[in-house]
């Protein structure tokens, strides 16, 4: 059974019949599409247009308003220049003619193809298409069973479902049930109020200073120390390493790569495949936290401090809910990575962007931990030859 998933709404222009010996006309359009369950891509939308014409012949208007039912199937390609996504539509429906001030019904069928494009609010797209509309009518003129219009229609998307409604409770995220006794479940930990979890670490020279941020690892117990683990007395500028990748800054050719992401003898990002597990998402949601985006940042800067890294970014979900449902949710959070990232001057055609609902799971969908895992964003990152 189909899912609601988004609204329709915009306008058209339509060349209509010269039979009629009418202008063209003007029109509206506002609808509604529901995904189909396990058939990717495709969706029912209903739809309501209303459209105004001149009359040749005394300058007066005539009017049709319209409710169809249409199959839409869209396509995974892209056309690269464009950025766009072509789908094409078929369906029928019921019109209502007012011509000369004779009122009447008749069915009618229509078929057309567009292009949409992703616009820079989350989940939100932008379509242009091209629909013909044919109507068994023998009232409006005389003599002529059939009347075919043509439309050039401009739409816009909208996602219903996706995000849930705002909260007014706290946003402060529920304490781990090992802070919230005070016995931590390591020697040495820390909350990260992004993820909500406690963090292990530790001070291999106990000089509190964690390892990851020791540039110093080995300083005599009881010497003084900077924020970076070493002896206060000594130039740490031949050890520093700003981004923290493990090499030092005087010979990192990249020095701005994010943390979690592995780099070779130069510093600089080799061909990965990476879960950055700050990235997450609510139940039901493609919007990005605060705390993504700090990391989202953190990323953009490594992507434009080394131009020959691509990016291909995937988005999954967990099982639960409608099959369907899920894969758009996919679709639309790594859509909102990607748009992110551009908006931070990440060039368009380096990343790429595409969903897999819940079809590739990390982990069983057997425990909420697990789900909460499959609920992540993966990031392929190769290297251009070229």
């Amino acid at each position: 059974m189909p899912q609601g998933n988004y609204l329709i709404g915009g306008g058209f222009v339509e060349m209509g019949d010269s039979n009629r010996h009418s202008d063209h006309g003007l029109g509206l359009d506002l609808g509604v599409g529901f995904l189909l369950e396990n058939r990717p891509g495709e969706a029912i939308e209903i739809s309501v247009t209303g459209v105004e014409r001149d009359r040749d012949v005394d300058g007066r208007s005539d009017y049709q308003q319209s409710v169809f039912v249409n199959w839409l199937k869209a396509f995974e390609a892209k056309y690269i220049i464009l950025d766009a996504t072509p789908y094409v539509l078929l369906g029928g429906g019921g019109i209502r003619e007012d011509v000369r001030g004779r009122d009447h019904l008749h069915p009618g069928v229509d078929a057309g193809a567009g292009l949409r494009f992703e616009l820079p609010i989350e989940g939100w797209l932008l379509r242009t298409e091209a629909r013909a509309q044919l109507q068994l009518n023998n009232d409006s003129v005389p003599d002529h069973d059939t009347l075919i219009d043509y439309q050039a229609r401009v739409l816009l998307q909208v996602p219903i479902g996706v995000w849930r409604a705002p909260s007014f409770e706290s946003s402060a995220p529920e304490l781990p049930p090992e802070k919230v006794s005070g016995t931590p479940r390591c020697e040495s930990s820390f909350y990260d109020p992004v993820s909500g979890r406690e963090i292990c670490s530790t001070d291999s020279d106990r000089d509190g200073v964690v390892d990851e941020a020791d540039i110093c690892p080995q300083t005599p117990r009881g010497a003084p120390v900077d924020a970076r683990g070493c002896p206060a007395n000594i130039d740490t500028s031949a050890v520093a390493d700003q981004d923290g990748d493990g090499v030092p800054d005087v010979s990192d050719q990249c020095p701005t790569t994010a943390p979690a992401l592995t780099v070779d003898a130069k510093g600089c990002v080799v061909q990965q495949t990476v879960t950055i597990e700050s990235i997450r998402f609510d139940t039901g949601s493609a919007l990005l936290t605060p705390g993504a985006k700090t990391v989202l940042d953190g990323l953009a800067r490594t992507l434009r401090g080394q131009t020959n890294l691509f990016t291909q970014i995937r988005g999954h979900t967990d099982d639960e809910g409608v099959a369907s449902f899920n894969q758009l949710l996919s679709e639309q959070r790594a859509g909102s990575v990607r748009q992110y990232l551009i908006q931070k001057s990440v060039p368009s055609s380096r990343l790429s962007a595409k969903g897999f609902g819940e079809t590739e799971p990390m982990v069983p969908n057997d425990t909420s931990e697990n789900r909460e895992k499959n609920r992540r964003i993966e990031f392929i990152l190769s290297i251009s030859s070229s």
